[in-house]
């Protein structure tokens, strides 16, 4: 099983970003965070047929700017 890692922005006073913090994530655990919410923008978009767990992940990886973890 493949794992990502991406930063996230740390906000604090409104939306001034004081820095980053690395997430790692799986490829499981992206399916459970993001698959639902994609998969119905996907319905919605009318391309259902490509609403497949391996373009969930192209895209979540796309969308983060995430890594793959060697």
């Amino acid at each position: 099983m493949k794992t990502w890692t991406y930063q996230e922005p740390v906000l604090t006073l409104g939306d001034v970003v004081l820095g980053d913090r690395i997430v790692m994530m799986n490829e499981a655990e992206i399916l459970d965070h993001y698959y639902s919410w994609w998969s119905t923008r996907m319905l919605e978009a009318g391309k259902i047929l490509m609403a497949t767990e391996e373009n969930c992940i192209g895209d979540w990886v796309v969308v983060n700017w995430a890594e793959e973890v060697k």
